[in-house]
């Protein structure tokens, strides 16, 4: 137990039965069930109450309603006047280090995601010796304490149990000798809306009087839970079980492997090692594990050719029944933490590493050079050792160029720093440099510092030929910056800098350019780069050498991965990046450069299109892809947009704004025909949650590591802005940006020109044509000029989903019942009720911002709205057709 009592400063809760401590407030949040609360009750009869204190002495089983929202360490009939004390106190970070860093330890061994956790309060309830109602025997005490524990994101509770020696009150049916029998205590949480709740087994039954011999965590008497979320977290491990779910952290890594991953899932034995499986569970790669305690190991992730979602298993020594999900990130996406300096004219290398990230004594430097053959499609990594056994605490190494191992043949390397290992086992922690051309190498082994690349061009030229054109399928640039910043769905921005590694200009002279890479790959594999110079206006590496060009294998690659051509990045930089430097600088023959050139042409954007794009916000105000505004202020949840025959479904759903007979978009779900489901809602805590459905269920978003999440079909970007945001992009071209303000969401959306024609629901009829933008489910058209009331009645609602049909993640125990209320009737005409020079100071002359300050009466909600309704029609604007920039 952690120390309690009135040495510590404790308060103690007058002697009573049936009392409590009164309202206690907290001087920080403390989240529990996914909502924030800043008081509590330390209630006598073994419980910690967050909206009403609690009285009740005969415990109910979970769950219940009432706004019981209680932790109960020992749920029962407490009544201190037979004997015992109830204490409690808060501890801040900064008054106590010792005992919070014993938390932080606590809460880090016990759940492995929680590795950089550091509590900063904690709340400490204790039921010292306390006694039971009706008791008529001095012996039987109960010793039991409830801690609380939060760094202000996440937060926790560790149930400590000393003696227990009773479980019931003779209110309750308890012997007044033994304090047994009856309906003895209840252990767990509850969130006081009748559907979520945990209950510790044996809550409610005689065996609950064991529960000091009992634990969670390897420690008998303690039992340790994550509270923050919506559900309850125990994160134990799983004895006597040969099948089960792998928590594995961090949820990601390099796909050049060597990220030393932590995992959790059954109770390990010390005597026995590990296997971790990766991909597939007969064929996939493995490695080693090492067994860190009973509650969780380690592996080393292996190389992959690969990057997405993939299946990771381990054995417990006797199958690979345990499961999770890891996921492999794309060279470019993972850090690379090595360094590797050539300065020209010098025969020496020098390596530099981030030593945080090589805790080893000892480490090695090993050059990978990665090349593709085109006759057997095979593709190749070969390892070659640089140095052996360098002390990693000394972060940087220099040496001769000469000492690097490496071939004519060799163009590609990544440098590893990894631990020494006397085996020379291939899979090892370890950190990688950026991927590198070798022309620098070679320079540097040369004994005039020169290399020249035209042989391996004029043998690129004739590969490159014999592999056929890919431009036809390829996408078309955006004409401008603001039309590639707008068109989300298909283009994201990227410092495109192909220099070679070690030119003597860097980079950073080309901070004028903007580029922007297509999203996703085309029918044949083939990616694109977008550049733009200082006027925002698309360059052509025809006249700029800086400028994009069409690539040969996109950066993400086709599917399926690990073949020539198809291995994420590497096939482009072999295809498309090494050319580009070796002929164009490398070379010393102009025509080489040119033959580049003509192989990667840049695009000119004479064919693009631009994306459809509309949205909606406030009291929801709505704008079609057609450009129609209109007000539809429902209840319920609805189709938003439905496309290509029903392939492309996204729902909205609208609630009431407390107080007011107005709306507002609280939750948005979509998905295209294979690809995993995408819901974002409002969050009482975050702003706005994001959660995936694939074939596991639904899940919750993490963006405490990582702001940028593939999935299957569909990637979710949290944008890093003043606002929360989220930027949801289907590999199919569609994407739709959500952001939060004062707890009312706005969304915008674009479209891609594959919907043109087929689309339905509120977005409207996408077909250049806003007089059939009202078409509803029965393919009748209501006039584009009808009133709200009517639009309200004869089109929107209309558009209200089938349950069946719902792709809303739904809170334990709610459905698409609980958000629908087809009686709830909004204000149509907004009722003049604000001065109207104050209208006029909020919205100017925006509608739909004078609309909501009257029927809301918050100038908050009216600012927001307006801010939503000029940020759509500014990227409304900006991408248009035959737009130009003018810079001045």
């Amino acid at each position: 137990m952690f120390p309690f009592g009135e040495a510590e400063g404790d308060n103690a809760v007058p002697t009573n039965d049936d009392g409590s401590s009164g309202i206690i407030y907290l001087s920080t949040l403390f989240p529990f069930f996914d909502h924030n609360h800043d008081f509590l009750y330390v209630n006598t009869n073994g419980v910690i109450s967050f909206l009403t204190q609690v009285s009740q002495f005969t415990p109910d089983p979970f769950p219940l309603d009432g706004d019981r929202r209680v932790v109960a360490p020992f749920w029962a009939d407490v009544d201190t006047r037979e004997g015992g004390q109830v204490y409690y106190r808060e501890v801040l970070r900064q008054n106590n280090e010792q005992l919070t860093d014993r938390a932080t330890v606590i809460v880090r061994n016990t759940f492995i995601d929680q590795d950089d956790f550091t509590a900063t309060w904690l709340f400490i309830a204790t039921w010292y010796s306390v006694s039971y109602y009706g008791s008529s025997n001095s012996f039987p005490r109960n010793t039991f304490q409830a801690i609380l524990v939060t760094n202000g994101r996440h937060s926790f509770t560790f149930f400590h149990y000393g003696d227990i020696n009773w479980t019931t009150g003779t209110a309750s049916g308890g012997s007044p000798i033994t304090g047994l029998g009856g309906t003895p205590a209840q252990v767990g949480f509850n969130a006081g809306d009748g559907r979520n709740f945990y209950s510790v087994p044996g809550s409610r039954s005689e065996s609950i009087v064991d529960i000091e011999t009992t634990t969670n965590v390897g420690v008998i008497g303690r039992w340790v839970f994550r509270i923050d979320e919506e559900n309850v977290v125990e994160d134990g491990c799983k004895d006597e079980v040969t099948t089960g779910t792998l928590t594995v952290f961090p949820f990601s890594g390099s796909m050049l492997g060597g990220d030393t991953i932590l995992i959790q899932g059954p109770c390990f034995d010390l005597q026995h090692n590990i296997t971790c499986k990766f991909i597939d569970h007969d064929t996939g790669p493995e490695t080693q594990g090492v067994v860190l305690s009973e509650l969780k190991a380690k592996c080393v992730t292996p190389i992959f050719y690969q990057t997405g979602r993939i299946r990771f298993f381990v054995s417990n020594g006797q199958t690979f029944g345990f499961e999770g999900v890891f996921t492999i990130l794309n060279i470019e996406d993972a850090i690379t933490p090595v360094n590797v300096e050539n300065v020209i004219f010098s025969p020496y290398v020098t390596v530099s590493w981030d030593t945080s990230l090589t805790p080893y004594e000892f480490v090695n430097i090993e050059l990978f050079t990665y090349s593709e053959n085109w006759e057997n499609l095979e593709v190749n990594l070969n390892r070659s050792l640089i140095k052996e056994k360098v002390v990693g605490a000394l972060g940087v190494i220099q040496f001769e160029a000469m000492d690097i191992p490496v071939d004519y043949d060799d163009h590609i390397g990544i440098v590893r720093v990894s631990k020494w290992n006397s085996k020379g086992d291939l899979y090892l922690p370890g950190v990688w440099s950026e991927v590198m051309d070798l022309g620098w190498l070679h320079a540097a082994q040369n004994i005039f510092y020169d290399f020249r690349s035209d042989s391996w061009c004029a043998d690129w030229k004739i590969l490159e030929d014999s592999l056929g054109s890919f431009l036809m399928s390829t996408q078309d640039c955006p004409c401008t910056i603001e039309q590639a910043v707008a068109d989300i769905g298909r283009f994201t921005l990227h410092s495109a800098c192909y220099l070679p590694n070690h030119y003597y200009y860097g980079c950073e002279v080309f901070d004028y350019y903007q580029c922007a890479r297509a999203n996703t790959p085309s029918e044949s594999g083939g990616g694109l780069e977008c550049c733009y110079g200082s006027d925002g206006e698309l360059l052509n590496i025809q006249d700029e050498l800086y400028a994009g060009f069409f690539h040969r294998h996109h950066y993400r690659a086709m599917t399926p991965h690990g073949v020539a051509g198809q291995v994420p990045y590497l096939s482009h930089f072999a295809a498309d990046i090494l050319p580009f430097r070796y002929c164009c600088y490398y070379s010393n023959h102009v025509e080489d450069c040119e033959h580049f050139k003509e192989r990667r042409p840049s695009d000119d954007c004479t064919s693009y299109v631009p994306p459809p794009i509309g949205g909606g916000n406030g009291d929801p105000h709505i704008r079609t892809l057609d450009g129609t505004s209109y007000t539809f202020n429902g209840h319920g949840e609805y189709t938003f947009i439905e496309a290509l025959d029903r392939q492309f479904v996204m729902q909205c759903r609208t609630e009431q704004i407390p107080g007011t007979r107005a709306s507002r978009f609280t939750a948005m779900a979509a998905k295209i025909n294979g690809t995993d489901s995408v819901h974002i809602g409002l969050s009482e805590r975050r702003g706005l949650d994001a959660r995936i459905k694939s074939n596991n269920g639904w899940q919750l978003v993490d963006f405490e590591h990582t702001d940028y999440w593939e999935f299957n079909g569909v990637s979710v970007l949290k944008l890093n802005s003043t606002k929360v945001s989220f930027t949801v992009i289907f590999d199919a071209g569609i994407a739709f940006t959500i952001e939060e303000t004062n707890d009312i969401m706005s969304v915008i959306f674009f479209g891609s020109d594959s919907m043109k024609g087929s689309t339905r629901g509120l977005m409207g009829t996408w077909n250049d044509n806003s007089s059939d933008d009202f078409l509803t489910p029965n393919g009748d058209i209501i006039s584009a000029n009808s009133t709200i009331r009517d639009i309200h009645f004869n089109f929107g609602q209309l558009w209200s989903i089938d349950p069946q049909d719902s792709l809303f993640y739904y809170e334990p125990g709610k459905g698409h019942g609980d958000y629908s209320d087809s009686s709830f009737v909004p204000i149509f005409e907004p009722p003049n009720n604000v001065d109207d020079v104050e209208i006029q100071r909020v919205c100017g002359s925006n509608f739909e911002c004078m609309f909501d300050y009257q029927v809301t009466g918050d100038p908050v909600i009216a600012e927001a709205t307006r801010a939503s309704v000029d940020d759509l029609n500014s990227i409304v604007e900006f991408s248009a057709p035959g737009r130009r920039l003018e810079y001045t």
